[in-house]
C-alpha cells in the first residue's frame, strides 16, 4: 500500500511541476518572453505591427497553449 501510495504522490509531483518547461512562456524570463516576440513567429507571415502596450507574456501563453489554433488562422 505504501508503494502505491508513494507511486501515486511521483505521479502527482511530475505532472505538476513537470509542465513548466522551456515550452511554457509563464515561467520564462522577461528577457526570454521578449525574445520570443522579437522573433516574430507568433506573426506566421502576417504583416502587422501589434501595440506597444501588448502584454507580450499573456501572448505567449495564449499562443503556446492554442499554438494549433493560431497557426490554423493565419495568414500563409
Amino acid at each position: 500500500m505504501k508503494k502505491i501510495t508513494g507511486i501515486m504522490a511521483l505521479t502527482f509531483l511530475l505532472g505538476l511541476f513537470g509542465c513548466k518547461g522551456k515550452n511554457d512562456p509563464a515561467s520564462w524570463s522577461d528577457r526570454q518572453v521578449d525574445k520570443w516576440f522579437e522573433k516574430g513567429e507568433w506573426l506566421n507571415g502576417w504583416t502587422v505591427k501589434p501595440d506597444e502596450t501588448i502584454n507580450r507574456r499573456t501572448l505567449a501563453v495564449s499562443y503556446f497553449k492554442n499554438k494549433d489554433r493560431w497557426n490554423k488562422h493565419s495568414c500563409s
